[in-house]
């Protein structure tokens, strides 16, 4: 990809959507603000835009497609870690909880994290076969 063309890519999926929430954000507290408070916004308006810089050099060197570079022992051990995740979430919510909305927010965080662990169990196993592929192949 081009320089030219990272940038702009890299503005789209930064700075826009950035901008667009910062935006709706401050004008919805634009009323409460005191003038001494506009720096700190700023500056959390700013913080974001931050990720530009890694997103145009990714852009820039190209983006690899198809290429799985974690391991299986790296996936089945975020695999394992996000699962107890989920289990400590789930046990804190159903332990813990104020309301009933309480309750099911956390729940579904747990479920969040226990699927990210079934997604990292599934790369795993795709990550075994395709190493039994390629060893069949050559």
């Amino acid at each position: 990809m081009t320089p030219r063309r990272a940038f702009w890519e890299a503005l789209a999926t930064v700075g826009i959507p950035s901008l667009l929430i910062w935006g709706a954000i401050l004008y919805s507290i634009r009323t409460n603000a005191n003038p001494d408070e506009w720096p700190l916004y700023l500056i959390f308006v700013g913080v974001p835009l931050l990720l530009f810089f890694p997103i145009y050099k990714r852009y820039k060197k190209g983006v690899r497609y198809g290429v799985e570079s974690r391991t299986r022992g790296y996936h089945l051990k975020c695999a394992i870690l996000y699962a107890a995740l989920s289990v400590v979430f789930a046990v804190l919510a159903l332990r813990v909880h104020r309301n009933r909305w309480d309750l099911i927010i956390d729940l579904m965080l747990a479920a969040g994290w226990l699927l990210t662990s079934a997604d990292h169990i599934r790369r795993a196993v795709r990550n075994v076969s395709n190493l039994s592929q390629k060893s069949a192949v050559g």
